[in-house]
């Protein structure tokens, strides 16, 4: 089972309701997380301090790392946990995830969902 990871309350419930399917399923729970890639703006803040692309990106992949480190430690110890960090633009990298096979259920939070183009 798939849970995508965002750190909005609708990602926090979407993380709740698989815990339950979960625990009631006996299945892995994989936790996935998007490291964005930094985009054109940064060309724009590059001039105004000194970052460079791999700073950016660094930040952006701790913050991954630290939303799957804050889900992760919510889930019980009884279910097995697969943490993943995907990176590419969030749409895409979650697109890539989701389409690739491992998994039969897939929880997507409503905050995500809306985002995407209609």
């Amino acid at each position: 089972m798939l849970v995508a990871i965002d750190r909005s309350p609708e990602g926090w419930s979407a993380l709740e309701e698989g815990i339950d399917v979960a625990e009631r399923c006996h299945a892995v729970l994989t936790l996935v997380a998007v490291a964005e890639r930094p985009g054109w703006w940064l060309a724009g803040v590059a001039g105004m301090a000194p970052l460079t692309h791999g700073d950016v990106a660094g930040w952006l992949e701790d913050a991954a790392l630290r939303s799957l480190a804050l889900a992760r430690d919510h889930v019980p110890g009884s279910i097995s946990i697969l943490t993943r960090v995907v990176r590419g633009p969030a749409r895409r990298a979650r697109a890539r995830e989701v389409s690739s096979g491992r998994y039969d259920v897939v929880l997507w939070p409503q905050a995500v969902a809306r985002r995407r183009p209609r």
